[in-house]
């Protein structure tokens, strides 16, 4: 099996720059809106590997597949609570 090789879907779109993440209350978040220390951030990414069950490439997402391996966020060097992870129901894997 092939190592994940994860990464966060960007604001802009390039896969550089600000990642692009929800705050709590729906906004975006970015330099001028960032949230609060506790609030929860959704953060998008891609390259999660392996699921269980498994996934088919190209195929729409119909039940919660979960990444083998399991993520791990820091924030300015501090470790965040990962909340949920798994795909966006309706998208192809």
């Amino acid at each position: 099996m092939k190592k994940p090789v994860p990464g966060l879907f960007t604001a802009n779109g390039t896969g550089r720059g600000q990642a692009a993440a929800v705050n709590q209350n729906g906004t975006l978040n970015g330099a001028e809106n960032s949230a609060v220390r506790g609030e929860i951030v959704a953060l998008f990414r891609t390259g999660e590997g392996q699921t269980e069950p498994l996934g088919v490439s190209g195929l729409l997402t119909a039940s919660v597949r979960v990444p083998l391996q399991a993520a791990k966020v820091r924030f300015g060097g501090v470790d965040a609570d990962v909340l949920c992870l798994g795909p966006a129901p309706g998208f192809a894997p």
